[in-house]
């Protein structure tokens, strides 16, 4: 599974985490990869409470958090994945906002 863009204010983290717990906890298989991260001088606390929580999961070997990588390799990440995982709160932006990630993950031909 992977998640491209930004931790950004209306992405639910604390769902995403909950959710890949279950996951991996059913299936040793699944990894989670993380291409993005912390929005510099707008927004870092979701990402901040979602390290934490992987740090202190008995699955943390399998969260890879890669941080912002250059554009041009993130087409290759998402070719490796097989799930792209897009949780937004209930929220304007999340109700009305543009999808960027998804929109390429769906130009990658990835499951959303």
């Amino acid at each position: 599974m992977i998640q491209t863009g930004g931790f950004n204010t209306w992405l639910d983290v604390e769902v995403l985490f909950a959710t890949l717990e279950k996951a991996l906890t059913g299936d040793e298989r699944i990894h989670f990869a993380v291409a993005g991260g912390a929005i510099p001088g707008h927004y870092a606390r979701g990402l901040e409470w979602f390290e934490q929580r992987v740090k202190s999961s008995p699955h943390k070997d399998r969260y890879h958090l890669l941080g912002w990588l250059p554009a041009g390799d993130v087409p290759r990440l998402i070719s490796e994945a097989n799930l792209g995982l897009n949780l937004d709160l209930i929220c304007a932006e999340g109700i009305l906002g543009t999808r960027s990630r998804l929109l390429d993950w769906l130009l990658g031909e990835l499951p959303v």
